[in-house]
């Protein structure tokens, strides 16, 4: 696994989108009484900000993907300077760092203000933006009319692929897996053929695609429940460890794309799927006719039996940190894989060691 990660490239890919405005060339005169300013101390002489620098400065938040203070500049033009220029595109700015905070009710909010302010009705991007935010609030059904209607556009290659890929998303929060798996598929046969004839730098939405093929294949296994008789044990142990070989192939595909984020995730997931398998067996029903003794013999041979299912968890969760290290990429899985790690070593490995 470590050497898998050790071909993944070191570039992550974006997909948002800002709109920012062009600063004038001359200042605009600044009336006190109903124009506020920003003053920024310990710089030196004092650093005046007003709707033009809090724009320029909110965009370089945001590029930088510091959405909180992005979204403060965004907010401040907004509330204090209502005949800006820039009035109109901070509020977009503002619900665009939003969504991206996942402070989704009031993105929501902000995106319905733009639409007051501008006509959207053709506006591709804000479409998308009310699909990824209705997505967020689990408004599925809501998520689903957007995209559907948007695969009906006249839209880009890669558009499509993005709104497929969506829409195999909002089918797998449905736990409508086999519609899910249809969108994922279909998105890596597009991507795969438009890749043959130009060469495609954006791999976001099929190392999704993959990914979430896996998370359907390790939702199922999560899913069986082990239980006696014996036969039924064995048959469903069978099912759970071929699907949990399946997922992991997938995670694996998903690491070979190149694609950071996706392939951080997945890197969190694959050792999640043997963390899972461990405490399924572990937790898995006791024979009744078995003595108390017995019980705890049984137990403790189980336990060492399946340790190596902790180590392997271990190993990939550090292998997935270390990617985050070494290319800089700071996303939830890897915080993920840290807590998971961790709680692993306190819960788990001494008691193997001793």
């Amino acid at each position: 696994m470590t050497n898998s990660f050790g071909k993944v490239l070191f570039i992550l890919l974006s997909v948002s989108i800002i709109i920012t405005g062009c600063p004038s060339k001359t200042r605009q005169h600044i009336d006190m009484t109903d124009h506020p300013i920003f003053i920024r101390p310990g710089d030196g002489p004092l650093t005046v900000y007003d709707d033009i620098e809090l724009n320029k400065i909110g965009s370089q938040y945001f590029e930088n993907k510091d959405y909180k203070n992005a979204a403060d500049c965004f907010r401040k033009i907004i509330e204090n300077y209502p005949k800006s220029s820039f009035f109109k595109t901070a509020v977009y700015n503002l619900a665009l760092s939003l969504e991206m905070l996942e402070e989704c009710e009031e993105a929501k909010k902000y995106y319905k203000m733009y639409s007051e302010l501008t006509d959207v009705s053709k506006d591709i991007d804000y479409k998308f933006r009310q699909g990824y935010v209705a997505i967020c609030l689990n408004e599925l059904d809501e998520a689903e009319r957007i995209f559907l209607e948007l695969i009906n556009y006249s839209l880009s290659d890669m558009d499509i692929i993005e709104a497929k890929t969506n829409l195999g998303v909002i089918k797998f929060n449905k736990k409508e897996y086999n519609e899910a798996s249809e969108y994922f598929n279909r998105v890596i046969i597009d991507y795969s053929k438009l890749s043959k004839e130009r060469y495609i730098e954006n791999n976001f939405f099929v190392a999704q695609s993959i990914f979430y093929l896996g998370e359907i294949e390790a939702n199922k296994m999560k899913d069986i429940v082990l239980q006696f008789p014996q036969e039924i044990l064995e048959e469903r142990l069978e099912e759970k460890a071929r699907l949990l070989l399946s997922a992991q192939n997938y995670y694996l595909r998903v690491i070979r794309t190149g694609n950071i984020f996706w392939a951080t995730a997945a890197g969190f997931k694959t050792g999640e799927l043997y963390e899972v398998f461990y405490d399924h067996l572990i937790n898995a029903p006791i024979p009744e006719e078995l003595t108390d003794e017995q019980k705890e013999i049984y137990k403790e041979e189980l336990k060492k039996r399946i340790s190596v299912l902790i180590t392997k968890a271990v190993r990939v969760y550090e292998a997935t940190i270390d990617v985050g290290k070494r290319t800089g990429m700071n996303s939830k899985w890897i915080s993920y894989a840290k807590e998971h790690m961790e709680k692993l070593k306190n819960l788990f490995i001494e008691e193997h060691i001793n």
